[in-house]
């Protein structure tokens, strides 16, 4: 039973941590919470709740406030604990953690100590806003030792970090989305865009790291967007735009609308198409015009560990950028590359349908624009022998055909009968094949085709040789190896 008595002494952790009377009065307007999250704590915390298991939080300010006397309940702190772990156990996510901080009149870099009592609040903000998580991939953490999850959300003063392949999407209110990269570290400072305010404010404080941003705005409410790092910033209006830091450089590159960099007490506009590299302690680099996108050379019907993905050379592009993502505007990234050439393999993907973004990278860091098409990842199933293919010329023209048992007796039922093959050899029957053919040994830019089970095609192709290879099609998304190379002269 939930008792409501005044709050006579504060706990041993608040008068080690006691902080001033106007941040408790700021919480003291707090409206009552639904009651999913009043009940569920409580049956949570029964186990290691204090004897005196109802508080109230009275305000010391001298204004009256509508809700000046906020009732809550005491948990002991175990071994383990964090502001950021008590939230999400005890008021359903992190989302609460800086609210539940500045109701015990602490801050978020507090360490607790097992044994110290901590109150939690029945009542919390009823407009508590965050950014929700709408993609998460690797290993990704809220606080330091949260994992972070799918549609968690993700409140001010939360610092959230990806390991080295970790992939993180948040989405705002507004609609306004941002993709944190691998090994980087960001935390919501200012968040202030709820659909009834006059303006949208988005700050975030980005430690180290990459992200890309997409700014969207409400119709008829103003967006004020920006990103801080200890010596630079960068405030958005309306913009798709790169961004990455460490302690000794800041990268901003705009593909869309228009970004401000301040640094030094010094102010640059970069309008679209450009980007700028701004050192520590200086004022924002000279704007430089961001490089074209890469135009693909060859995109395979389907991926293997076999296959390779190749674009044109860009001569002013010191590497490349690829990225595999499951969505056309990269929100969901799964893996990144980097590399001086102009092809890639893609290496321990799953199979299935993805997005490739490719960008060329300038001497500077600054990323240029990208280039999307779309691909197949297959899987290889070893347990399915490779085929051999026999080539045959007839002037300009290239008879191909698989060359197993299965097939010539397919191909020759049909030439012998017109009626259709008969039910048993069409049952031992791959489904189909991929028949790839290249002007070099290398398969370096080859053409492919998928044929049916009869395991042929034709190719009119005015070359002096052609070399031939194939590979069993068990479905669109599952393949054998090939087998071995055929020479066509």
């Amino acid at each position: 039973m939930i008792r409501t008595i005044d709050l006579p002494t504060r706990s041993r952790l608040q008068t080690r941590s006691a902080r001033c009377s106007g941040q408790l009065a700021a919480v003291t307007a707090l409206v009552f919470l639904s009651a999913i999250l009043l009940t569920a704590p409580i049956s949570l915390a029964q186990d290691y709740e204090t004897e005196q298991q109802a508080e109230e939080h009275v305000s010391k300010s001298d204004e009256p406030k509508p809700a000046s006397r906020i009732r809550s309940r005491a948990i002991t702190i175990r071994k383990g604990d964090t502001l950021s772990t008590i939230a999400q156990r005890e008021l359903g996510t992190v989302g609460y953690t800086a609210q539940l901080a500045e109701f015990n009149e602490l801050s978020l870099d507090d360490v607790l100590e097992v044994g110290d009592t901590l109150l939690i609040p029945i009542q919390v903000p009823a407009d508590v806003e965050g950014a929700r998580v709408v993609f998460v991939k690797g290993k990704v953490t809220l606080g330091g030792d949260t994992a972070v999850e799918a549609d968690m959300m993700v409140g001010t003063g939360d610092m959230i970090a990806t390991g080295p392949a970790g992939y993180v999407s948040l989405e705002f209110s507004s609609g306004s989305v941002v993709n944190l990269q691998p090994d980087s570290r960001a935390r919501i400072t200012n968040l202030n865009c709820l659909e009834d305010q006059d303006d949208c404010v988005i700050e975030i404080e980005a430690q180290e790291g990459e992200m890309r941003s997409n700014v969207e705005k409400r119709e008829g409410q103003p967006v004020e967007f920006r990103i801080e790092t200890p010596f630079a910033s960068a405030a958005v209006r309306g913009t798709v735009f790169d961004f990455g830091a460490d302690a000794d450089e800041l990268l901003v590159g705009v593909t869309e609308g228009e970004v401000v960099v301040n640094a030094d007490d010094a102010e640059l506009d970069l309008p679209e198409g450009f980007g700028t590299v701004t050192a520590a302690g200086d004022a924002p680099g000279e704007p430089e015009a961001l490089l074209p996108p890469p135009v693909f050379r060859n995109i395979p019907i389907r991926m293997s560990d076999e296959d390779r993905l190749s674009w044109w050379s860009l001569s002013s592009a010191a590497s490349y950028q690829v990225r595999l993502a499951r969505d056309v505007k990269g929100r969901e990234t799964v893996a990144t590359w980097k590399t001086e050439e102009q092809s890639i393999e893609i290496p321990d993907a799953d199979a299935g349908h993805y997005h490739v973004l490719l960008r060329a990278i300038a001497d500077s860091g600054l990323k240029g624009f990208t280039s999307n098409t779309e691909l197949t990842v297959a899987a290889i199933d070893d347990s399915v022998a490779p085929v051999p293919l026999r080539v045959t010329r007839e002037g300009s023209e290239f008879l191909i055909k698989v060359d197993t048992p299965v097939a010539d007796a397919l191909r020759r039922e049909i030439e012998d009968d017109e009626d259709a093959p008969s039910p048993d050899k069409i049952d031992n029957a791959p489904p189909g094949y991929e028949i790839q053919i290249s002007n070099d040994e290398s398969f370096s830019d080859p053409m492919s085709v998928d044929v049916n089970q009869l395991g042929q095609a034709v190719f009119q192709i005015d070359a002096d040789e052609i070399f031939a290879r194939a590979r069993v099609l068990i479905d669109p998304q599952t393949v054998s190896v090939f087998g071995e190379t055929s020479v066509g002269r």
